[in-house]
C-alpha cells in the first residue's frame, strides 16, 4: 500500500494589532441601554475660583483702574477707598498710646518706691491696654480701605469706576481664575452605578471643535426626584489651553458609562 503523502504549504501571514490614536476609542455597546448612544448631555466649563469682591465700608473710591479682561495677581490692590479720617484717627490713637505707655512706665518706677498706690498703677496699666486696643481697631478699619485680590485671575466685570461712592456690600469687581477650570453637567441618575469618582471620559467642546479628556471629581449632594438627574463635577486631564469659562459641549456618553476602562 502506498503511503499518501500530503504536502502542507504554510503561507506566511501577519496579524496587525489594532491601534487607536489618541482621539479614538473602542466603545462597548450596552444592549440593555439602547438609548445610551443617543443620550446628549450638555456640559459647561466653569471656573473653580470666582468671586465678587465687595467693599466692607462706605466711602468714595479714589483708586480703581481695572477693566474687563485685565489680569490681577494674588494680593494686588483692586480698589482703594478715601480714608483720610481713619488715617487721622490712627495718628491720634498713636499719640494717646504713647502718652499711656509713658504714664505706665513712670508709675511702674514710682510703685517700687511706694510713691503711688497700687490702684493708680493698676489703672495706668488698664489705660495702656485700652489705648493699644483702640489703635488695633483703627488699624483694622484702615485695612478695609484697600480691597485686594484673593487669588490671581482675570476681571470678568467691573461694577464701579474711580470716584464712585459705594456702600458696604456693594459689588466692586467680579474676578475669575480661568486657569483653574472644571466641567459640570447633569446626568441621569440611572448611570450612577457605572460612573464612579475618578472615572475618565471625553467631552466635546463646541467652540474649540476638539475632544478633551476629563475625570469625574464628584457628584451633587442629592438626586432630583422629578427629573431623576444628578449634577456631576469633573476636572480636565492634561492641558486646558484655549478653554474659557462659559464654553460648552457634549459629554461622550459611551466613554462615560463604558464598563471596561480604556487606556488613554
Amino acid at each position: 500500500m502506498g503511503v499518501l503523502c500530503m504536502l502542507v504549504i504554510l503561507l506566511p501571514f501577519s496579524v496587525k494589532a489594532e491601534h487607536h490614536t489618541e482621539d479614538e476609542y473602542a466603545y462597548e455597546e450596552y444592549p440593555d441601554d439602547p438609548d445610551a448612544e443617543d443620550v446628549g448631555i450638555r456640559a459647561e466649563i466653569v471656573a473653580r475660583q470666582q468671586v465678587t469682591l465687595a467693599g466692607e465700608m462706605a466711602g468714595k473710591i479714589v483708586h480703581f483702574s481695572l477693566r474687563e479682561g485685565d489680569w490681577v495677581q494674588k494680593g494686588e490692590m483692586v480698589a482703594q477707598f478715601r480714608c483720610e479720617s481713619e488715617e487721622a484717627q490712627k495718628r491720634r490713637a498713636l499719640a494717646v498710646l504713647k502718652s499711656a505707655r509713658h504714664k505706665a512706665d513712670v508709675n511702674a518706677r514710682l510703685i517700687e518706691y511706694r510713691a503711688i498706690s497700687k490702684l493708680e498703677h493698676h489703672l495706668a496699666t488698664i489705660e495702656l491696654e485700652r489705648s493699644q486696643a483702640e489703635l488695633e481697631v483703627i488699624e483694622a478699619k484702615l485695612r478695609t480701605c484697600f480691597v485686594t485680590a484673593p487669588f490671581s485671575g482675570r476681571v470678568e466685570k467691573a461694577h464701579i469706576r474711580a470716584h464712585h461712592y459705594v456702600r458696604p456690600g456693594d459689588p466692586l469687581v467680579d474676578l475669575i481664575n480661568e486657569n483653574a477650570l472644571e466641567i459640570t453637567f447633569v446626568m441621569p441618575s440611572k448611570y450612577l452605578a457605572r460612573v464612579a469618582q475618578g472615572k475618565r471620559f471625553r467631552v466635546r467642546i463646541d467652540e474649540m471643535k476638539k475632544r478633551y479628556k476629563a475625570k469625574v471629581k464628584g457628584f451633587g449632594a442629592r438626586i432630583d426626584p422629578v427629573s431623576q438627574t444628578i449634577k456631576v463635577f469633573a476636572t480636565l486631564v492634561g492641558t486646558s489651553k484655549g478653554l474659557k469659562p462659559g464654553m460648552s459641549g457634549r459629554v461622550e456618553m459611551k466613554s462615560l458609562i463604558k464598563k471596561r476602562e480604556q487606556p488613554y
